[in-house]
C-alpha cells in the first residue's frame, strides 16, 4: 500500500469517527424535543436512551466477526448506514412505537462503530506510534462530539426536531455518497479491498494470560471512572459551589479529556504501556481524593482539568496494552469486540454502583470508592508488566 493511499484512509476513518459520535450525541440532544413533541414520559425516554447505548454492550463481540470478515471499512460505512436510516426513521415517527426501531438502528450502527474502528487504527499504525495514534483517534470523536452535537438544540429551536434530524440525515447522506466514492477510487490501492484476517477463536483469546489480564484492567479502570463526569457536578454542589459555574468546572473536565488522550498517547510510545497506565491509574485516584477533600475554588478547578485528561488519557493507554496481548495472532478484530463488550457492560453498572454507595453514604464517600478501583486497577497492570520481564528474561 502506498503512503498516499495509506494517509487517505487514516483521514477518512478520523471523519467517520467525527460523524459517528457527533451524530450520537446530537440524538442525545434531541431527546428533549422528541419527548415534548410526542408527549413521551421519562420512563419511555429511559428506554429510548438504554436501546441505544446498551447496544454497544450486545454488538461489541459481534463486530469483532464482522470486520474479520467483511473487512473494516465496509462494515464501518454499514454502521453509518444505519444511524442514517434510524435518524430518517426517527423523523419520520409519528409515535413511540415507531421510535424503537428507529433507535434500535442507531444504536446498532454506533454499537458497532467503536470496536471496528479501534482495531483499524491498531492495525495500521506503525507499532512504535500506535500509542500516539490511538489517543489521537479517541480525542477526534470528542471534537465530532462537542462540534457537531452543539448545532442540534439550536436546529431544533430554529425549525422544530423533525426537520433538524432530516437535515442531519440530508448531510450525512451527502458524506455517506462522497465517502464511499473516495473508498471505491482508494480500492485499487488496497484501502477497503478485502483480505483473508488470520483466524483466531474466542478459545484461543481467553486463554491469553495477558489478554483476560488487561480485560480486568479496562473492567476496572471502567468502575474507577466512568462515573466521575456524571456526579461530577453532585460532588461540586455538595462542597458549596454555586450551580451558576458549575459549567466552568465540566469544561475543565471536559477540556482535560482531549488533552489526556493526546497526551498519555504520546507518552506510551515512549514508554511500556503498563508502566504508564500504573502511574496514571495511582494520579487519578490521588486526584479524586483531592477533590472530596479540597475546599478552594481554584485547586477544585485545576483538579478537575488533571482529572478528566487522567480519566480518558488511559484510553490509548490500556488500548496499546490490549494490541500487544494480542499482536502473535496478528489481528484485532476480535480482541477488541470482547474488550468493548468488557468495559461497556462495566461503564454501564458503575454509574448504579456509585448512585448505590452515595445513597447509603454520600458523594463524597462514593468517588472515594471509585479511587479505590483506581488502585485495584493498577493490580492486574502489574501482573503485566511481570508476565513480560519473564518473557523476556525466557
Amino acid at each position: 500500500m502506498t503512503e498516499t493511499a495509506s494517509r487517505s484512509k487514516n483521514v477518512l476513518l478520523y471523519l467517520l469517527h467525527v460523524l459517528n459520535d457527533g451524530y450520537y450525541t446530537s440524538l442525545q440532544l434531541l431527546m428533549p424535543f422528541i419527548a415534548v413533541g410526542l408527549g413521551l414520559n421519562l420512563v419511555q425516554v429511559g428506554i429510548l436512551g438504554t436501546t441505544t447505548s446498551s447496544l454497544g454492550i450486545v454488538l461489541a463481540i459481534p463486530s469483532g466477526y464482522l470486520a474479520a470478515r467483511w473487512g473494516g471499512l465496509r462494515a464501518i460505512m454499514l454502521a453509518m448506514m444505519f444511524y442514517l436510516l434510524g435518524y430518517l426513521g426517527t423523523a419520520l415517527s409519528p409515535s413511540f412505537i415507531f421510535l424503537m426501531p428507529s433507535f434500535f438502528l442507531a444504536g446498532a450502527g454506533f454499537g458497532l462503530f467503536h470496536p471496528i474502528a479501534f482495531a483499524q487504527v491498531s492495525k495500521w499504525a506503525p507499532k512504535s506510534e500506535r500509542g500516539q495514534k490511538i489517543g489521537d483517534f479517541s480525542a477526534v470523536g470528542d471534537v465530532g462530539r462537542v462540534g457537531l452535537s452543539t448545532l442540534m438544540p439550536t436546529l431544533a429551536v430554529l425549525i422544530g426536531w423533525r426537520q433538524s434530524a432530516l437535515a442531519y440525515v440530508a448531510a450525512g447522506s451527502i458524506c455517506f455518497v462522497v465517502l464511499l466514492s473516495v473508498l471505491r477510487r482508494q480500492n485499487t490501492h488496497g484501502v477497503i479491498a478485502k483480505k483473508v484476517a488470520p483466524k483466531v477463536s474466542f478459545h484461543e483469546l481467553m486463554t491469553n494470560t495477558r489478554f483476560v489480564l488487561t480485560l480486568c484492567v479496562g473492567g476496572l479502570d471502567q468502575f474507577a471512572s466512568a462515573s466521575l463526569f456524571l456526579f461530577l457536578s453532585f460532588v461540586l454542589i455538595q462542597k458549596g459551589i454555586s450551580k451558576s459555574v458549575l459549567g466552568l468546572f465540566t469544561a475543565a473536565f471536559g477540556l482535560g479529556y482531549i488533552v489526556g488522550k493526546m497526551t498519555l498517547g504520546r507518552v506510551v510510545t515512549r514508554h511500556r504501556a503498563a508502566k504508564v497506565f500504573v502511574a496514571a491509574e495511582l494520579c487519578m485516584a490521588l486526584f479524586i481524593v483531592l477533590l472530596t477533600s479540597s475546599t478552594n475554588f481554584v485547586i477544585i478547578l485545576l483538579v478537575a482539568f488533571v482529572l478528566g485528561g487522567l480519566t480518558m488519557g488511559t484510553v490509548p493507554v490500556i488500548q496499546t496494552m490490549l494490541t500487544e496481548a494480542v499482536e502473535q495472532h496478528q489481528t484485532f478484530e476480535k480482541a477488541y469486540g470482547i474488550y468493548m463488550f468488557v468495559i461497556s457492560a462495566a461503564g454501564t453498572l458503575a454509574p448504579l454502583m456509585i448512585g448505590i454507595v452515595a445513597k447509603a453514604t454520600n458523594i463524597l464517600v462514593a468517588f472515594n470508592v471509585c479511587a479505590g478501583f483506581g488502585v485495584l486497577a493498577t493490580v492486574p497492570a502489574v501482573l503485566v508488566m511481570l508476565s513480560a520481564r519473564t518473557r523476556e528474561k525466557i
